[in-house]
């Protein structure tokens, strides 16, 4: 990123925080959104944009499809699939896991899944599983 994009993003950044103190929602989600077309690989704003956002399980999704590697989205997407879709939940650190193969947070999370949905086998194979790419 060269120093205009850098500019650029603050500006936008502070413009954004300045107009959600003012609470004008609606201008908010449009910088927001036009900032998630120029950025979209910015897990910083995807974030900020499932905080904000009325169709969170929608956003969520876009923002791990720009960000895979983003643990912190996948895991708020299984927070927010488990309220109201469990096997949905269930299939998230799935696919979480092909993205981020050595990541501790997401086998853990996937295994506390499974044993909280009475599958403690599925749960035990996925501890296992974590040893063998080595994220102990």
């Amino acid at each position: 990123m060269d120093a205009e994009d850098g500019n650029r993003l603050d500006t936008w950044a502070n413009d954004m925080e300045g107009i959600d103190s003012r609470d004008i929602m609606s201008m908010v989600g449009a910088v927001l959104a036009y900032r998630l077309e120029v950025y979209s690989d910015r897990k910083s704003l995807w974030r900020r944009a499932a905080e904000l956002g009325k169709s969170l399980d929608a956003i969520l999704t876009r923002a791990i499809y720009h960000c895979p590697q983003a643990e912190v989205l996948w895991s708020m997407s299984v927070k927010e699939k488990l309220e109201g879709n469990v096997l949905a939940a269930c299939e998230a650190p799935g696919r979480a896991l092909i993205a981020n193969l050595e990541s501790e947070q997401i086998w853990l999370a996937a295994a506390r899944l499974e044993a909280g949905n009475g599958k403690p086998k599925v749960a035990q194979l996925l501890m296992q599983a974590r040893t063998v790419v080595d994220t102990e």
